[in-house]
C-alpha cells in the first residue's frame, strides 16, 4: 500500500505542475507527462536535500514533498480562476487518465514484474545508500552510473521495500500516451488531431514496444528506457514548440532536458549537442530561448560541479578534470547563442547540422584508425545485436525506411529527429573508444542505448511517411463525398 500511495503522491505532483500549462498544451498531455515530470521532481528534490547543509530526514524530506504540492496546487487554482474553464470532455478525459494510471499503478505495486542484473543491484545499492545515509558515502561512485534510476529505486528504503519495480512500466505507459498524442497532432498539423492520427501514432507505439528487446526494458530496473522517454519528450515537446509557435512547450522540453541529463553520465554532453541541434534551426528568438537556455545551463552547471566534487579520479567515465571541461562547454552554449544572432552569422548557425555531421564522421575515422579491431568488434556486436532476433527486425526496417524517407518532402524541424539520432548513432559508437568492445548480448551497454534513439527515429518515420499518407486519404475521402453528393 505504500508503494502505490506513493506513486500516486508522485503522478499527483507531476499533473499539478503541468497543469500550470494547461491552456497551452492540455489537459490530457498533462496526464500522460505526469508521472515523468513527478519523478524528476522528487529526484531533484532528494539532491537537493542531499547536497544541501541541512541534516538529513526522511521526515523533512515528505514535508518538502507536501509542501512543494500544496504550493504548486495553489498556483494551479489561481491560474484557473483567471485563466480559460475546463470543457467537460476535458475534465473527463483527464479524469479517465487517472483512474486508468491508478489502476495500472495498483497492479504493478501488487505484481514484481521486474528484470535485474547485476547493473539493476549496482542502482539499488547506489540509491539505498544515498537514502539511508543521507549524503554521498565513501565508495559510491556517482561518476559511473545515472543519479536518476539510483535515486529511483533507493527510494524503498523510504517506504520498507528492497526497490520499486513498478517505476519503469509506469513510465514506459505514460511516454506511450505522450508518444501518441504528440504523434497524432504532429501528423495533423495546426494542434489537431484525428481518428486516423490517433490510430497511425499508436501503430507506430505498438511496433516500437513490441520488440523482445523493448519488452524486456519495460520492465528493467536500469536507466535507459527512462533516458529514451525523457531525450525524446524534450525533442517532441521543443519541435510542437516550433510547430504551434509557443513557448509553453519549451519550458517543458528543456525540464525534459535536464531529466535526460540525470539519466547517464554521458547524458551531459549529449544534451548540448540536441541543444545546439534544435537551436540551430529554431525559428524563435533569442529573447524567447535565452531565459531558458540560461536555465538549463545553470542547472546542469550545478549538477556538472557535483560530480567535478564527487566523483573519483578513477571514475570509468566522469572524472573531476572531465567535469571540469563539461562545466566549460556548458559556461560557453549562452554566449554562443548571442554570438550567432547577429546577421553576419546566421548562415553559419544554419549549417550547424551539417557541422555536426562532419564532425562525427570524422571522430569515427580517428576512432577506427586509433582502435581499428575494437572498433571492428563494436560493430560487429551493434549490427547483430541490432539485427537479431530479439529487436524483431525492427532495426533494419528502420534503416530501410530512413533511406527513402530522404527523398520525401521534408518536416520542418525534423533535424532534431533525424541529425540527433545519427549523432547519437554515432556517438554510441565512439563510446566503445574507451572500453572493450561492445558484445553480442541482448544486455550489454551499445544494445541497451539503441533504444535511446529508437523512439526519435520512430517519430521521424511516423511524421515523414504518414502526413502524406493522411493528406492522400483526406483527398481520396473528400473526392469520395464529392461523388456521392454528385450522385444525389
Amino acid at each position: 500500500m505504500t508503494t502505490f500511495l506513493f506513486t500516486l503522491a508522485i503522478y499527483a505532483q507531476g499533473l499539478v505542475s503541468c497543469l500550470l500549462l494547461r491552456r497551452h498544451v492540455g489537459a490530457l498531455f498533462c496526464g500522460w507527462a505526469a508521472f515523468p515530470l513527478g519523478m524528476l521532481q522528487w529526484v531533484s528534490l532528494v539532491l537537493v536535500l542531499l547536497l544541501s547543509p541541512v541534516p538529513w530526514s526522511p521526515a523533512l524530506l515528505f514535508a518538502a514533498w507536501g509542501a512543494l504540492f500544496f504550493c504548486t496546487l495553489v498556483l494551479v487554482v489561481r491560474e484557473a480562476k483567471r485563466g480559460a474553464s475546463w470543457g467537460r470532455d476535458e475534465m473527463l478525459g483527464l479524469a479517465a487518465q487517472s483512474v486508468f494510471f491508478a489502476i495500472a499503478a495498483a497492479l504493478l505495486c501488487r505484481f514484481n514484474l521486474a528484470v535485474l542484473t547485476v547493473d539493476s543491484f549496482i542502482f539499488i545499492d547506489i540509491g539505498r545508500s544515498l537514502m539511508h545515509f543521507g549524503d554521498v558515502q565513501p565508495g559510491v561512485e556517482l561518476g559511473s552510473r545515472g543519479i536518476f534510476p539510483a535515486i529511483s529505486q533507493g527510494s524503498g528504503v523510504l517506504l520498507g521495500v528492497g526497490y520499486l519495480p513498478e517505476i519503469p512500466p509506469l513510465m514506459a505507459i505514460s511516454f506511450a500516451g505522450a508518444f501518441v498524442q504528440l504523434g497524432a497532432r504532429g501528423l495533423e498539423g495546426a494542434g489537431r488531431t484525428s481518428g486516423r492520427g490517433i490510430a497511425l501514432a499508436s501503430l507506430v507505439v505498438l511496433a516500437m514496444f513490441s520488440p523482445y528487446t523493448m519488452i524486456l526494458h519495460i520492465f528493467y530496473i536500469h536507466g535507459n528506457l527512462s533516458a529514451a522517454i525523457y531525450l525524446s519528450l524534450f525533442a517532441f515537446c521543443f519541435w510542437t514548440a516550433e510547430e504551434s509557435d509557443d513557448s509553453a512547450w519549451l519550458s517543458l522540453a528543456f525540464v525534459f532536458l535536464f531529466g535526460f541529463v540525470l539519466q547517464r553520465i554521458e547524458a551531459t554532453g549529449i544534451s548540448i549537442v540536441f541543444l545546439v541541434l534544435a537551436w540551430s534551426r529554431s525559428r524563435f528568438s533569442a529573447r524567447r530561448l535565452l531565459p531558458r537556455v540560461a536555465l538549463f545551463a545553470l542547472a546542469l552547471e550545478l549538477w556538472l560541479w557535483t560530480l567535478q566534487v564527487h566523483a573519483g579520479p578513477d571514475s570509468r567515465i566522469m572524472t573531476p578534470g572531465w567535469a571540469l571541461v563539461m562545466m566549460g562547454g556548458t559556461a560557453a552554449v549562452v554566449p554562443m547563442l548571442l554570438l550567432f544572432e547577429q546577421p553576419a552569422l546566421r548562415r553559419i548557425r544554419r549549417a550547424i547540422p551539417a557541422i555536426v555531421f562532419a564532425v562525427s564522421v570524422a571522430g569515427f575515422a580517428f576512432a577506427l584508425d586509433r582502435r581499428p579491431n575494437n572498433m571492428a568488434d563494436s560493430l560487429s556486436s551493434l549490427w547483430g545485436n541490432a539485427s537479431g532476433l530479439a529487436w524483431g527486425g525492427l532495426w533494419p526496417a528502420i534503416l530501410v525506411l530512413a533511406v527513402g524517407a530522404l527523398w520525401l518532402p521534408k518536416i520542418p524541424g525534423n533535424r532534431i529527429f533525424s541529425c540527433g539520432a545519427a549523432f547519437y548513432l554515432v556517438a554510441i559508437v565512439l563510446l566503445s573508444l574507451f572500453r572493450t568492445p561492445y558484445r553480442p548480448l541482448w544486455q550489454d551497454s551499445g544494445n541497451r542505448m539503441l533504444i535511446h534513439v529508437l523512439p526519435l527515429l520512430m517519430f521521424w518515420l511516423m511524421l515523414s511517411y504518414g502526413r502524406p499518407l493522411l493528406v492522400r486519404l483526406r483527398r481520396a475521402t473528400g473526392s469520395k463525398l464529392e461523388a456521392d453528393t454528385a450522385e444525389r
